[in-house]
């Protein structure tokens, strides 16, 4: 259940929705601001973060509109989503991933989260397909990481020849080990760009 003690002062509380049952394996969520002008472009890849601890998801956001709300408010026994308030829909893989342990039953369980977009500098589409609910597209996009790396290794076997530069008796081609400790760094952010969320 949501506590209200979980709230963070000054962070910005939402309602918390279940997503629909057709799109429970997708890569987005919905959101409704009140008292705002839509702050994110279609399906623009944002980091929501839950205030007070290290768990956050990336994912594309796309802004609820009257035609998504008729259709969420549809089915009967589903809990509303009225105009106005703030309001957040997502599937149960995010909700467990940012420590949500289950939606809002009422308007007045509300949940504090910070939405901003993804730095460009962070490689949000990378991440955003490494924090996707689909396994096939988490594995899918971490082979393609991996696939690009080896080719770059494989380069870095072939093009440079060695050296005569020589330390200590030992030679040493330098220019190969310089691109090998860069091909050390690349697959250390790409380990880090390709985590996934803390379930």
């Amino acid at each position: 259940m949501i506590k209200r003690s979980d709230h963070h002062w000054g962070s910005p509380t939402y309602i918390v929705r279940a997503a629909l049952s057709e799109e429970t394996n997708n890569g987005w969520i919905w959101l409704q601001e009140s008292g705002q002008a839509v702050r994110f472009g279609y399906r623009e890849v944002v980091v929501i973060q839950r205030p007070g601890c290290c768990r956050y998801v990336y994912t594309q956001v796309r802004n609820i509109d009257g035609n998504f709300r008729r259709q969420y408010n549809a089915e009967k026994h589903r809990i509303r989503i009225d105009p106005g308030g703030n309001v957040i829909v997502m599937a149960e893989w995010y909700r467990k991933a940012l420590g949500i342990d289950d939606t809002s039953p009422t308007d007045h369980d509300l949940v504090p989260l910070v939405i901003r977009a993804a730095s460009r500098w962070r490689f949000p589409e990378l991440r955003a397909a490494c924090h996707h609910p689909d396994l096939a597209i988490r594995l899918g996009t971490r082979l393609g990481v991996m696939s690009v790396w080896l080719a770059v290794f494989g380069l870095w076997l072939g093009v440079y020849p060695r050296s005569s530069l020589v330390i200590c008796g030992v030679p040493v081609d330098a220019v190969r080990w310089l691109l090998f400790l860069g091909l050390l760094m690349l697959a250390f952010f790409a380990c880090k760009a390709c985590r996934g969320p803390k379930l």
